[in-house]
């Protein structure tokens, strides 16, 4: 089992609601056939640990170590300035990883005239957001994608631990495992 583990947002095969907050498919968004975003976008902001809408992915890791996870995400810009475009990610149990693309140490990199990311971002009309997680011993586990921000709206997970090639759709989706019920490499 080599190479990265890449699905759909829309493949998630847990959907937990919190409040009247919920994941919903946007089809026809992205860069793939859909995306999952928080519907009602009113929905207040969530910092963790409290509980938020999230999204489950079983998983199987053929090793134990340090794993990149980048989400493919929209929108690309600052839509409610002030605020953030912030997104969870967390394995298992684990602590779940905040980042926060609009942050004052970011902001600079994203302002139309000067900024470097604005112009890739724009252009590529997504955003990658990426997450250091670590992974204790190898089998099956568990990837939870957990709102923050309602607006941050998710096409595609890519998990990988190797440099991967430039690629403007990203490596090849992974199909569930129908027998076994995972994502993994095939």
């Amino acid at each position: 089992l080599t190479g990265p583990i890449t699905f759909l947002a829309e493949a998630a095969v847990k959907n937990v609601s919190v409040g009247g907050a919920r994941w919903e498919k946007i089809l026809d968004y992205g860069r793939g056939p859909s995306a999952m975003e928080v519907f009602p976008v009113t929905t207040a902001p969530i910092q963790p640990p409290n509980l938020a809408p999230c999204l489950e992915y079983p998983v199987y890791f053929a090793r134990a170590g340090k794993f990149d996870v980048e989400l493919i995400t929209a929108p690309t810009l600052d839509t409610i300035p002030g605020r953030g475009l912030g997104i969870a990610v967390s394995i298992d149990n684990q602590v779940p990883q905040v980042v926060n693309v609009f942050t004052p140490e970011t902001y600079k990199d994203e302002t139309p005239h000067f900024g470097k990311n604005y112009h890739k971002n724009v252009s590529d009309n997504a955003r990658v957001m990426r997450f250091a997680q670590t992974i204790d011993k190898p089998g099956k586990h568990t990837l939870k994608i957990t709102m923050v921000d309602p607006t941050v709206a998710v096409q595609k997970v890519i998990i990988h631990d190797t440099k991967l090639p430039n690629s403007y759709f990203g490596p090849l989706e992974n199909k569930l495992n129908d027998t076994a019920h995972w994502f993994q490499i095939l």
